[in-house]
């Protein structure tokens, strides 16, 4: 009997391209990698890539079982090191989302939605959603070649969304930043939560680098603003009176509302035959750099051409807040980033996030016992300082003496010296935009204890206080056992009483008639008279 007997071949042909079809359906997303349109979906690891190949968008895996909804360069040999240039947020926090393997992206009719398979799918398994109120249905979505996502109505093509608008720490040639955009650095290069940077294009024109508390919700605050642009403009505007944009030429720009144009970062000259990718990205240390990399090699680096603010470890608020936090100073890595270290005897409160400060590795100097100046010593750091803090200031005053006098003080933390000055500084604490480098003159002496605290006597109030009690509790303790002693005596008439001396001398009218021996012989008996007692 031949296989599918009474079939005609038509039928059978039909059979067979439906077989095809729904075996390379996985593979429909790759053959079409250009646009989503509505009804369409993603799910991890799956991605779609501009026409160039130059950008990718979909899930990018970032740890086991953990994805972003991410756009990114799409042309690095090492998948792992290809680099975000934008993110799915949380507008609550500015943090990436993370999307699990359950997840699903969808295109509807209008909006972009990222759903949790694990939780339900529907609205409460919605873990970010586009956001185009007011505006017409969108239905196609499209990654273009200059790494912009757009999603675009039926019809007229008109944009509803795009990722251009919505920047998170990476700025691509051809895109600008309006009025209310923000720029916000990462946690760490691995870790796309928000970090402690922003960078605001405010309403008054003004574009601000701030720092930011975490702690205090993430919230921009004047006093913790470390550069700005200084553009602020009379009034308000609904579109902003200063525009921030990234060049086709790869220089940082930004117009104010006259229509001046003012450089913040030069253009970037072209070395190579076939161009260079361009990128600027606010960085974890809160400078923005210019980033290019040759297209004619997949395995090349990113290099920077250029950043701003030039200050390094010199960025300090109003505030007097610093890149680095209480006990740390900054430094200039390898790489030309800026780090955070610890003096010695100090430790960093987290390793990986060497920012949020130090903290001692020894007990502090106590201001009761004198001889605790014996259990500390100096380190020096040349070329470092801290700016807040200072309570006393001596002049002309040599290095061995400003040390020694940071040490007799229970109250210092450190000095700082000047050698060109003779300046010695005390310090209350190591706060304040700590850092070191060649430009700095300042020698820190830094207190360190240098052996284990002694263990204190009691004060001598305490003990005058002790023995009283003892004293008071021992004279309590005789009296009344002189008193039940005496109480027995009077109220027990069904035994031999128990008289004192005083009473026997007084009874037998001091001790005048004897009256022999008695039989035991141990003493003798005397003729007495006393007076019964109830």
């Amino acid at each position: 009997m031949k296989p599918f007997a009474g079939m005609s071949l038509s039928s059978f042909a039909r059979l067979l391209l439906l077989l095809i079809v729904l075996h390379h359906q996985p593979r429909l997303l790759e053959a079409d990698n250009l646009n989503l349109t509505a009804g369409s979906t993603l799910r991890p690891p799956q991605y779609i890539t501009s026409s160039s190949d130059d950008f990718a968008f979909g899930f990018r895996a970032i740890d086991a079982g953990l994805f972003l909804l991410a756009v990114w360069f799409n042309n690095d040999d090492d998948e792992h090191k290809a680099v975000v240039v934008w993110y799915a947020t949380d507008p609550s926090s500015a943090s990436a989302v993370t999307a699990t393997a359950q997840s699903v992206f969808s295109v509807t009719l209008g909006q972009l939605l990222l759903a949790d398979t694990t939780t339900g799918g529907g609205v409460g398994g919605n873990v970010w959603t586009s956001s185009n109120p007011g505006q017409p249905n969108g239905f196609l979505l499209v990654l273009l070649d200059s790494g912009n996502l757009q999603f675009l109505a039926a019809g007229d093509n008109s944009v509803v969304w795009e990722s251009f608008r919505h920047p998170t720490d990476t700025l691509l040639p051809g895109q600008s930043m309006g009025a209310g955009a923000i720029l916000r650095s990462k946690r760490l290069d691995a870790d796309f939560s928000a970090g402690c940077f922003g960078l605001f294009v405010q309403a008054d024109g003004n574009i601000v680098l701030y720092l930011i508390n975490l702690a205090g919700g993430g919230n921009a605050d004047s006093s913790k603003a470390y550069w700005a642009t200084r553009t602020q403009q009379p009034g308000n505007t609904p579109d902003g009176n200063t525009t921030l944009f990234f060049a086709s030429t790869g220089s940082i720009q930004y117009q104010i509302k006259n229509g001046s144009l003012y450089d913040l970062t030069p253009p970037v000259a072209i070395s190579t035959a076939g161009g260079s990718y361009r990128r600027a990205t606010l960085d974890l240390d809160g400078i923005v750099r210019v980033y290019i990399r040759p297209r004619s090699s997949a395995n090349a680096s990113w290099t920077v051409a250029d950043l701003f603010p030039a200050v390094g470890c010199g960025m300090s608020t109003r505030a007097l807040d610093g890149f680095c936090g209480p006990n740390s100073y900054c430094v200039s890595g390898d790489d030309g980033r800026l780090d955070c270290a610890c003096p010695t005897g100090y430790s960093s409160v987290d390793t990986k996030l060497r920012y949020m400060g130090c903290r001692p590795l020894f007990a502090p100097q106590s201001c009761d016992v004198v001889s605790s100046t014996a259990e500390f010593g100096i380190t020096k750091l040349p070329n470092t300082t801290w700016t807040a803090s200072p309570y006393v200031m001596y002049e002309r005053t040599a290095e061995e003496r400003c040390a020694d006098m940071c040490l007799s003080d229970c109250f210092c933390v450190a000095a700082l010296f000047e050698p060109d000055a003779t300046r010695c500084t005390k310090m209350a604490s190591l706060t304040g935009s700590g850092q070191q480098g060649r430009n700095v003159m300042t020698k820190a002496l830094i207190k360190v204890r240098t052996s284990s605290p002694r263990r204190r006597a009691p004060p001598l109030p305490y003990i005058l206080l002790a023995c009283s009690a003892l004293l008071l509790s021992a004279a309590a303790t005789i009296l009344l056992v002189h008193w039940r002693i005496r109480r027995i005596n009077i109220t027990n008439h069904d035994t031999v009483r128990v008289f004192t001396r005083k009473e026997l001398h007084r009874a037998t009218n001091g001790f005048q008639r004897s009256l022999g021996r008695g039989r035991l012989r141990r003493g003798l008996p005397w003729h007495g008279q006393v007076t019964a007692t109830t």
